[in-house]
């Protein structure tokens, strides 16, 4: 009995343990599917604007080409009024002026923090004065092979905040289901080892008494007659014959088991024998964990990942902002590289790309968290590096151009009027 009291307490150690453990799993969990679900549906709504951004300006570049700026109006305002995420929509020449707008107010304005026309295509998700999260898609107007202008759309990111935080939620309450139902089981596992201990003690108890009924004695009546005795007395030998043959049958089986007993104990003493006191020692019962116990390392393992993970998003930031830096410098090289070989600047990084100049990456506009761009002017060139998820892979953004001079902005793009890095 001691032995199954033992085995209770484990078991209870056991469930406590396996639902704290739940709940930090399911908790760290549902964190990690947060910031996973969150970053895949950005990913997925910048990939879609980009290639929205692209279609309406190849239809602003052919309005621009016959100077009927009608059409593309029209189309603006339609969508800004049965898309209800699209905030604004924009279209500019080359000197900042709008030519077409969701809101036809603007037309004929100057675009606001208007920095002249990219030669690709460049998105940035922003914080608004109201607090609310927006992605601003840039795309290039080419008529013919120069470039006229610049389309430009902004659209509301509420929706993913409201989903990324409702499937937090759900994970929060499957670790509260999930733990519920550990300390359920622990409950019931005790219980019913309760129970065993109670019913192995009553079967003692009974069986340490020996007390069994006496068929005789249910003759002991002088008040019966003897013909109304008959009948009983031939039932009484009955069982009397039944319960005889039971207990032979019963004796019999006892002796068996207790041979098998004891040659099963033999044998268990035999293997105790040959067993080193090395595996002898290992071989003792260790001590479960306590509450206590559990709840200093779960706390010391909250602590831990509180401290490291800053850390390491500070450090995967610095990274990827030296990376961006060296990529400018490698196409301020290849810049030069094209002057010297054909005379001229490239027109773009995929021209880079297809000459040799630059990797695929790099003409792919995309690195190390990092989205560069590349435009061609009169007398020079520009290109920029703007962080995929500002404030996520990256705080500052870069300009360089033909003077060779990195320049930083630490909010915002970086202009050739921005201080030079240091």
């Amino acid at each position: 009995m001691a032995q199954i009291r033992k085995r209770r307490r484990i078991a209870i150690s056991v469930g406590l343990l396996g639902a704290f453990a739940a709940i930090a799993a399911a908790l760290a969990a549902a964190l990690a599917a947060r910031s996973a679900f969150a970053r895949l549906e950005e990913s997925q709504a910048i990939r879609h604007a980009e290639i929205a951004a692209e279609a309406a300006a190849g239809f602003a570049a052919r309005c621009a080409a016959t100077r009927n700026f009608e059409p593309l109006n029209a189309a603006l305002c339609e969508i800004r009024e049965f898309r209800p995420l699209v905030r604004e929509l924009e279209a500019c020449d080359g000197s900042g002026m709008i030519v077409a707008s969701s809101d036809p107010s603007k037309v004929g304005t100057a675009a606001l923090d208007f920095d002249g026309p990219w030669a690709d295509v460049a998105s940035e998700v922003i914080r608004s004065a109201s607090g609310e999260r927006r992605l601003l898609v840039t795309a290039p107007i080419f008529v013919g092979e120069d470039l006229w202008g610049s389309f430009r759309a902004a659209y509301s990111l509420r929706e993913f905040d409201a989903a990324a935080g409702a499937f937090y939620g759900f994970s929060a309450a499957a670790a509260v289901l999930l733990a519920a139902a550990a300390c359920i089981a622990a409950w019931a596992l005790g219980r019913r080892l309760r129970a065993d201990v109670d019913r192995l003690c009553r079967s003692a108890n009974a069986i340490g008494t020996g007390n069994a009924p006496d068929p005789a004695s249910m003759a002991d009546s002088t008040e019966v007659g003897v013909a109304e005795l008959q009948p009983l007395a031939q039932a009484v030998r009955q069982l009397s014959f039944r319960w005889g043959e039971a207990e032979r049958k019963l004796k019999t089986e006892i002796e068996a088991l207790e041979e098998t007993l004891a040659s099963r104990t033999k044998a268990l003493e035999e293997a105790e024998a040959q067993l080193t006191p090395a595996v002898a020692q290992a071989a003792r019962p260790q001590r479960g964990f306590t509450l206590v116990e559990l709840m200093f390392v779960v706390t010391l393992i909250a602590v831990i990942a509180a401290v490291s993970m800053p850390n390491l998003t500070g450090s995967r930031k610095s990274a990827n902002e030296t990376s961006a830096i060296a990529t400018l410098r490698v196409i301020a090289v290849a810049c030069e590289g094209h002057r010297e070989k054909y005379q001229q600047y490239p027109t773009s990084l995929r021209q880079m790309m297809q000459r040799g100049y630059v990797d695929k990456v790099v003409g792919g506009g995309t690195k190390s968290g990092y989205r560069f761009s590349y435009a061609r002017q009169t007398q020079g060139w520009y290109a920029r590096a703007r962080p995929t998820v500002s404030g996520t892979t990256g705080d500052r953004s870069f300009f360089i151009d033909q003077t060779g001079v990195i320049r930083v902005a630490q909010r915002g793009n970086a202009t050739a009027s921005s201080p030079p890095l240091p």
